[in-house]
């Protein structure tokens, strides 16, 4: 990784501890008129702490309630500027677009606390970007407004003035962390990004139409040649340019050509400006094509250490992982019994899944592998 990279990635570190440091402080100042009401009289410790602990309560509820108002701005501007619904996820609820109707399923996406889905307007060098991007911040500020606004005139009520300046607090904080370009991954990159090039425009419109295809039950291997527009590592010139080269290589694994793959996915993980989920993604298509073509077993160890178990462990619930553990336990271990439970596993978990298309394909992988065994 280069120096400016190095130093952009501890930069972001600091605005991201200083962003939690406010949002602690707030808390901090919101808490200590809750404790002083209980301890007033005979000062007793145990009321008190019942106090702290509903303070808490009000803290994740004011935390839960600005994702939801977060990614209700990504679907506002992104209304307002052309984009098309297709999915809003909060935690691991998620409503999503199928055939003309908003069905509730459970994604869970490690890293975020929430993310809405648009199908961009038609590809042009001019397409909107900021105002879908920054919608989330956006409306993180309003809100922060709206809550201090609302405290001074309940600022005598407990509890009500305790939670109305926390959500002030908290509100910005996140508006800050998801907005300063120099967190990594976050909307404010991800505008910086797509700014310095066409390509890295090309590659963020790429990404959107994946997943307007995905929700209208389109597999990968099924998409046209322009939803895939980095093929090469040269072509590589930021966060969406890099996460496009990792879907293409996803496009190779459910096209079933695993030689090329394999080979892709080793360019691919070379990349330091890949993000986690997509880095975990790709080691387990390496795995598995490793498998696949009967590979020596070596690799695979190598690619499976202590670090990368934890992150699958961490990932359990995505289907990519489960089918790469599939394959392992069968190619690998020889273990039919465990490769059944993981299958009983992913049918679990695919019953309530969002993305039919991606369930279509990592089956067609799992018995792939079933097939090799």
């Amino acid at each position: 990784m280069s120096v400016i990279n190095k130093n952009h990635r501890r930069f972001g570190t600091v605005v991201a501890v200083l962003c939690f440091a406010l949002i602690g402080v707030g808390c901090g100042l919101a808490v200590i008129p809750v404790l002083d009401y209980f301890m007033e009289g005979e000062g007793n410790f145990f009321i008190a702490l019942m106090g702290l602990l509903l303070m808490l309560s009000l803290m994740y509820l004011a935390i839960f309630l600005e994702m939801v108002i977060h990614e209700m701005g990504h679907l506002v501007f992104g209304l307002l500027t052309g984009y098309k619904f297709v999915s809003y996820r909060v935690g691991s609820i998620t409503f999503i677009k199928e055939e003309g109707r908003i069905r509730v399923k459970r994604f869970t996406l490690p890293g975020t606390g929430g993310q809405c889905l648009m199908a961009p307007p038609e590809y042009s060098r001019n397409m909107p970007y900021v105002l879908y991007n920054a919608g989330g911040a956006i409306f993180n500020f309003i809100s922060s407004l709206i809550f201090i606004l609302l405290f001074f005139p309940f600022s005598d009520i407990p509890f009500l003035s305790s939670f109305l300046l926390m959500a002030a607090f908290i509100s910005f904080g996140l508006g800050a962390m998801n907005i300063i370009p120099l967190i990594y991954g976050n909307d404010g990159s991800n505008i910086a990004n797509i700014h310095k090039s066409e390509m890295e425009r090309k590659a963020f419109w790429a990404q959107m139409k994946m997943a307007q295809m995905q929700s209208e039950n389109i597999r990968l291997k099924d998409m046209p040649d322009e939803v895939f527009p980095v093929r090469s590592k040269e072509e590589v010139e930021g966060i969406m340019t890099s996460s496009a080269f990792a879907y293409y290589e996803s496009y190779l694994v459910d096209r079933g050509e695993f030689e090329e793959a394999l080979n892709i996915a080793k360019e691919v993980i070379s990349s330091p400006l890949l993000v986690g989920v997509l880095r975990t993604a790709v080691k387990c298509d390496e795995i598995y094509t490793l498998l696949i073509l009967k590979k020596d077993k070596k690799e695979i160890d190598e690619i499976k250490d202590k670090k990368f178990i934890k992150e699958m462990k961490g990932m359990r619930g995505m289907l990519f992982v489960m089918r790469c553990e599939y394959a392992y336990a069968l190619l690998y271990e020889g273990n039919v019994n465990k490769a059944n439970e993981i299958r009983k596993a992913f049918d679990l978990t695919a019953s309530n899944y969002p993305y039919l298309s991606e369930i279509e394909g990592e089956r067609y992988l799992m018995d792939e592998a079933l097939s090799r065994y």
